[in-house]
């Protein structure tokens, strides 16, 4: 699916009450728009440290990754919330600060906050992404079928039974834990060459896998949430049909999610990420 098409449904937008966790803690940004920044600038920004202290963390075992991250769909976007990812500064604050907790158990320490920022980062992202790729999916079969209705179902579905919902939330992090190679991390040397790096001092690792410590990042989040290795194995099939998708066995829909899962995607198709 390309942004043209994507635009379509922005220019006619249906109408739909946000879902509840949006309301209760996203509402505070309806009155502002944040600016809109690329994969890479993401990359690059700077989140301080502090954000949250421990406020987030029952919350976060309570609701989840919805309460550090958001996806609003492009068929309900609107002027003053627009579609796209959105990523609260005290999410990825709060993601970090877990993972360098969890990896400090192994005797890890980081004085640089660059590399365990991109892989809080990276963990919020490919679980919006998933939540992009299941829209984008049922928009492909509401283009072949000419009906505008499908992907408003699956939300209604979504809202009124749990167990839509619980496994919804637990496909999106097997997203993140399929996608392995962003949390293999190397160090960063900021101005200098390959060819003239500096010594490492003692003791530093070359190369870290956080792999480990972003599924423990993941199991201490809600029911749901923390079923993620249940999908870890399913085919975009299996899971369009779990979804209950028409015609899930379509070629189409099922490329459509495989590619929309990726972080490759966001070099392609400028699905809008905002920090907020």
């Amino acid at each position: 699916m390309d942004i043209e098409q994507i635009n379509h449904w922005i220019e006619e937008p249906l109408d739909a009450r946000p879902e509840e966790i949006e309301n209760r803690f996203f509402n505070s940004f309806e009155n502002r728009r944040p600016e809109q920044i690329t994969y890479n600038e993401l990359r690059q920004i700077n989140i301080p440290e502090g954000l949250t202290g421990n406020q987030l963390d029952g919350l976060v075992e309570e609701f989840g990754i919805e309460i550090l991250a958001y996806y609003i769909p492009f068929h309900f976007h609107r002027p003053n919330r627009p579609w796209g990812i959105y990523l609260r500064r005290v999410g990825i604050d709060h993601v970090r600060r877990r993972l360098m907790e969890i990896a400090g158990r192994d005797g890890h320490n980081f004085r640089n906050l660059e590399i365990p920022t991109n892989v809080a980062e990276h963990i919020l992202l490919l679980h919006e992404l998933r939540h992009h790729a299941i829209e984008v999916a049922f928009t492909r079969v509401e283009l072949q079928d000419n009906t505008r209705d499908e992907y408003q179902q699956y939300i209604r579905r979504k809202r009124n039974h749990n167990n839509t919902s619980s496994d919804t939330e637990a496909i999106c992090n097997a997203n993140v834990a399929n996608n392995r190679s962003p949390f293999k991390t190397e160090p960063s040397y900021v101005g200098h060459t390959l060819r003239f790096r500096p010594p490492l001092p003692p003791n530093v690792m070359i190369r870290l896998d956080w792999n480990d410590y972003v599924s423990q990042f993941m199991i201490g989040q809600p029911a749901g949430y923390r079923d993620f290795a249940r999908f870890t194995g399913f085919s975009s099939k299996q899971v369009l049909e779990l979804l209950q998708l028409p015609r899930f066995w379509f070629r189409e829909p099922r490329k459509d999610y495989t590619q929309h899962s990726q972080l490759s995607i966001l070099r392609r198709l400028p699905v809008p990420i905002r920090v907020v």
